[in-house]
C-alpha cells in the first residue's frame, strides 16, 4: 500500500511540477541510480531521496535553501560570510552546506546516511569549498547501529519510530576528527542528529573553545523527548551563551 500511495504522490508532483501549476515553480522530476532528481527552469538538478520531499521545493530551489538557513536562525541569530569556516553535521541533502558554501564558506559537512550523502555529493559536486564526510558523530570512536529512514528525513543514531533500514556505521569524535584536518577556528556548528545532539556535544569538548555559534535541533526526537535539557548545560559549561529560536526548536548558542 505504501509503494502505491509512493507512486501515486510521485505523478501528481511530476504533473504539478511539469505544468508549473498553482504558482508553483516547475521542474521535471526524474528517478536516476537508486535517487530522485528534479531539473529546474534554470537548468539546476536537485538529487533527493523520497518523492514526498519534492514538495519542500515547491517554490524554488533557492527559496528551500533560505527557508532552511532561516529555520536555524541565518540572519536574523547569525550571518555567514566568505572565508567562515561551517560545520553541517547531519546534512541531509546538503541544503544547509549549499546555504553557506554559496555564501563562500568552508563547509565541512557530515551524513552517516547512504542514501542521503549520496545525494549530498551530487548536489555539492560544483563547490570545492564544500567536504563531506560519511560517519555519525558520537562521544566515541568506533561504530554503532544506524537507524535509516531517509523518506522521512529521520535518520539516527538513536531508534527512531520508524525506519526503513539499518546498517552499521563508523562514529567518530567530531573534536578529534575536525582538529585532524588542521582547523583552528569554527564559526558556526549547524547540527541535526535527530537526537544524538548530546552525544554530538560530548564529543566535540575541543572543538568548542575554538567555535563561535553553535546552532542545534533540538525537536523533540529522541524517544519523542527534546534533547534541549542535556544540550544547554553542555554549552554553558563550555562558555556560550544559550537562546531558543524558531517556536523553542532551534537551540542558538553564542560566545560572548
Amino acid at each position: 500500500m505504501s509503494a502505491l500511495r509512493s507512486f501515486f504522490w510521485t505523478v501528481l508532483h511530476d504533473l504539478v511540477a511539469r505544468l508549473g501549476l498553482f504558482g508553483l515553480k516547475r521542474r521535471v522530476i526524474a528517478a536516476k541510480d537508486g535517487l530522485m532528481t528534479a531539473t529546474f527552469a534554470d537548468g539546476r538538478t536537485l538529487w533527493f531521496v523520497a518523492p514526498r520531499r519534492i514538495r519542500l521545493y515547491s517554490w524554488g530551489w533557492d527559496e528551500r535553501l533560505a527557508r532552511v538557513a532561516r529555520r536555524y536562525g541565518a540572519e536574523a541569530r547569525f550571518t555567514v560570510s566568505p572565508g567562515d569556516t561551517v560545520l553541517d553535521i547531519g546534512a541531509n541533502v546538503g541544503e544547509f552546506t549549499l546555504y553557506a558554501a554559496t555564501r563562500g564558506a568552508d563547509v565541512i559537512a557530515v551524513e552517516p546516511d547512504r542514501l542521503n550523502f549520496r545525494a549530498w555529493s551530487n548536489n555539492t559536486a560544483a563547490f570545492p569549498n564544500a567536504r563531506g564526510f560519511q560517519f555519525a558523530v558520537s562521544d566515541h570512536d568506533g561504530e554503532a547501529t544506524f537507524w535509516a529512514f531517509p523518506e522521512g528525513a529521520d535518520s539516527s543514531l538513536i531508534e527512531p519510530e520508524h525506519w526503513s533500514d539499518k546498517y552499521t556505521v563508523p562514529v567518530k569524535r567530531l573534536d578529534d576528527f575536525i582538529l585532524s584536518l588542521g582547523v583552528t577556528r569554527v564559526d558556526v556548528i549547524k547540527c541535526d542528529t535527530e537526537g544524538a545532539e548530546p552525544e554530538m556535544l560530548r564529543g566535540s569538548e575541543r572543538i568548542l573553545p575554538i567555535t563561535r555559534k553553535v546552532v542545534i535541533d533540538v525537536s523533540p526526537e529522541r524517544n519523542g523527548k527534546s534533547t534541549a535539557a542535556e544540550c544547554e548545560p553542555l554549552l554553558r559549561a563550555a562558555g556560550f551563551a544559550v537562546e531558543y529560536f524558531h517556536k523553542g526548536r532551534i537551540l542558538v548558542a553564542t560566545r560572548p
